[in-house]
């Protein structure tokens, strides 16, 4: 795929190796990634994730805010997500030539030890989830704040349970444990 993409894209084989990585497979997405809007988008949620352990739950919300428009941005964010943290996973397993975010090897090990193989893992399938909720036409800004919640709760291992509770509070169709 990567010799594909380096003919019919024009592109060197490093960022074709990355591409094809973040396609998974899907010949369609490669134009999506290649856009440079998109690369830019890709830039900053990778900004976020790493700035996620100092985050405040303000900025959280301006990211939601930002996202809860657009469906398919906020797909592409919770895709790029899902990535990262399978690359986390990937690190902390030993298997660093499985990681997608190769662009990103050097910050990923630098954060991998803020999160355990269990958040990890919760991490992810709150990442999943939302993509089934957003299938349910359940409001956008309501998955997206949820999502970011649970993303910080689990990088410092839990927020006090008050301050969580009172977050979460306004998402009972959502479940809290």
């Amino acid at each position: 795929m990567i010799k594909y993409i380096q003919s019919n894209f024009n592109i060197e084989q490093d960022l074709a190796k990355i591409t094809a990585r973040l396609a998974d497979g899907k010949i369609s997405d490669i134009p999506k990634i290649l856009d440079n809007s998109k690369k830019n988008v890709r830039k900053e949620i990778n900004d976020f994730l790493q700035k996620n352990m100092e985050i405040s739950l303000l900025e959280m919300q301006s990211y939601s805010d930002f996202y809860c428009n657009d469906k398919p941005e906020a797909e592409y964010f919770l895709t790029i997500c899902l990535a990262w943290f399978r690359d986390i996973m990937m690190i902390k397993m030993g298997r660093e030539e499985s990681i997608i975010n190769i662009d990103y090897q050097d910050k990923l090990k630098n954060i991998v030890e803020h999160y355990s193989e269990r958040n990890i893992l919760k991490i992810i399938n709150s990442i999943e989830k939302s993509f089934i909720y957003i299938k349910r036409n359940v409001n956008l800004r309501l998955i997206l704040e949820f999502c970011f919640l649970r993303l910080k709760n689990n990088v410092q291992g839990r927020l006090k349970s008050e301050e969580l509770k009172a977050e979460v509070k306004r998402f009972k169709i959502f479940p809290t444990t």
